[in-house]
């Protein structure tokens, strides 16, 4: 694992409830599936019930044909089946796969894996300053 203070181990320490796979049919740009993202996440925050949503994504290359797939984490409060319908109604036709977050699967330092060079990513949420107030709290612990 990277240093107790990357971005990556940082994240870790927040709460999520999904991590999400989107495989597109189509190639598209990483810019495209940045901008996919980035319409799931208002998809999301407005149907939501939690009050406090957050997303951190990467839009990374396909090891084996042209184009980009994203991975995200997901916090929502919401069902893993109303979560997919959300994310059907955001994104052109995709493979999309939800499974629980589970922290001692890595899978945000599996989103990370390429440390971020030459790939779109993004945390939004409606409480990143209450999170980033946290993480300085348990950093400095």
């Amino acid at each position: 694992m990277n240093s107790h203070r990357s971005f990556e181990r940082k994240l870790s320490y927040l709460e999520w409830d999904y991590f999400v796979t989107i495989a597109y049919e189509a190639d598209f740009s990483n810019k495209i599936c940045y901008e996919f993202m980035s319409k799931a996440y208002s998809t999301i925050d407005d149907y939501a019930f939690s009050g406090d949503t957050r997303m951190f994504f990467v839009s990374e290359p396909f090891t084996n044909r042209k184009g980009y797939h994203n991975h995200c984490v997901v916090k929502a409060g919401v069902s893993s089946d109303i979560l997919k319908q959300m994310l059907e109604r955001s994104v052109p036709k995709a493979r999309i796969d939800v499974q629980p977050f589970q922290r001692e699967k890595a899978g945000i330092f599996y989103i990370c894996k390429n440390g971020f060079r030459g790939e779109d990513w993004d945390i939004m949420g409606n409480n990143l300053k209450n999170d980033g107030d946290y993480l300085e709290r348990i950093g400095s612990a």
